[in-house]
């Protein structure tokens, strides 16, 4: 699996963004109730849907977009999830360092909805490769 260059690569590539997701899955529930515990049940019930909804409609879009433009060239379905992450970056770091709880939920929502969609073109390049 390791010797296919894009199987190594999105094996890696992954591996980060999971290592990454079980950051933010177990640090922004404890950096959110601690900072702004008067928003409990708004940051459980927020959380939820974004989780649920955006990350839900991120794949699918993800994999939409991937279809769409793989004719056009074959690095659409390797962008997806580069652009995607690289955009998200910016975006956590504004939703835990920005004083404000709802721009914090607001930020961590489209950081739901660009970071989510790496999976399936990942997949897809890999089941296209091999």
């Amino acid at each position: 699996m390791l010797k296919n260059p894009v199987n190594k690569w999105c094996l890696i590539g992954t591996f980060f963004r999971n290592f990454g997701g079980s950051i933010t899955t177990y640090y922004l529930p404890v950096f959110f109730l601690k900072n702004y515990p008067l928003f409990k049940s708004q940051y459980a019930f927020v959380n939820s849907v974004v989780l649920s909804v955006l990350g839900l409609t991120s794949g699918i879009l993800g994999g939409i977009i991937a279809d769409k433009f793989e004719k056009n060239s074959l690095w659409t379905k390797a962008l997806i999830p580069i652009i995607g992450s690289a955009a998200a970056v910016p975006l956590i770091a504004v939703a835990t360092l920005y004083p404000s709880f709802w721009m914090g939920m607001g930020c961590f929502s489209l950081f739901t909805l660009l970071a989510s969609a790496f999976s399936g073109p990942a997949i897809t390049m890999m089941q296209n490769t091999t």
